[in-house]
């Protein structure tokens, strides 16, 4: 089975101040040809607390396989 047979979704988790790391990460996920669509969670911007958050809400939002990045 190939990864672009599993009904997965890809999740990067994002702050909105930094569209820089966004606009990084997407132009390598695109050249390494990943077969699986993805989807940008914002971060909650309040340091270790709002990454817990953060992850949790894209726990929380999902009914299939997630990876989140």
């Amino acid at each position: 089975m190939a990864l672009g047979d599993v009904n997965l979704t890809a999740v990067v988790i994002n702050l909105v101040r930094r569209p820089d790391r966004l606009a990084a990460f997407r132009a390598r996920w695109d050249a390494a040809g990943a077969p699986v669509a993805l989807r940008v969670q914002e971060a909650f911007d309040a340091g270790y607390v709002g990454c817990t958050a953060s992850h949790l809400a894209v726990l929380d939002s999902c009914t299939s396989p997630v990876l989140v990045l």
